[in-house]
């Protein structure tokens, strides 16, 4: 009972979260996306998941992403400024804080804010 309690918690801090929140593959492969990153980034969750962060993320304005990337495989988080793509084209930059986490399954995941 505990953990289904606990479960129902956390879905509510993410659905409810006013930042935005992505659930992800360390490899960039978006598993879910919580309302106020579909508001901001003005994308569905289920396009938001088929994007992934190449498609979110404009690499060539964002050049500490490799920085960050590394730096989380090697010390579990990292922050920095990254530029989204919004579904209309527009780019903006935002502070981006990442960290891994071990899902219920042993599994390596992200959450991305």
């Amino acid at each position: 009972m505990a953990r289904h309690q606990s479960e129902n918690h956390y879905r509510l801090l993410f659905e409810f979260s006013m930042d935005a929140v992505l659930y992800t593959e360390t490899d960039g492969q978006i598993l879910a996306a919580n309302p106020a990153a579909c508001h901001l980034l003005k994308y569905t969750e289920a396009q938001i998941c088929s994007l992934g962060r190449s498609g979110l993320i404009d690499a060539s304005a964002s050049p500490e992403l490799p920085r960050m990337l590394e730096e989380r495989e090697s010390k579990g988080r990292t922050e920095g400024e990254l530029t989204y793509i919004r579904s209309d084209g527009n780019r903006f930059v935002g502070w981006t804080s990442s960290a891994v986490i071990v899902d219920g399954s042993g599994l390596r995941k992200t959450v991305i804010i």
